[in-house]
């Protein structure tokens, strides 16, 4: 959002005001992005040490407690952050 005013007579250019709601939100989505990132490269790494067949067992393994999950409380529309 962008705001700009008249000059006054004492001013010679316009006056620009920048709105902080704005700079707040791109700064919230900056940081949850820098969080994502950082929680992805850490599962990346604790997984690091397991060979594809054990990977797809622990995969399995917790679709079935999402499932579970989803059959406790509703099944609810999963997404990524930031996504819409």
């Amino acid at each position: 959002m962008l705001i700009t005013a008249p000059p006054s007579v004492s001013q010679s250019a316009t006056t620009v005001v920048i709105s902080t709601a704005e700079s707040r939100l791109d700064a919230g989505h900056a940081l949850v992005e820098s969080l994502v990132d950082q929680v992805l490269h850490r599962e990346a790494e604790l997984i690091s040490s397991l060979a594809p067949h054990q990977r797809a067992a622990l995969t399995d393994l917790l679709r079935l407690l999402l499932d579970d999950v989803e059959n406790r409380v509703g099944h609810h529309r999963h997404t990524q952050v930031g996504s819409r």
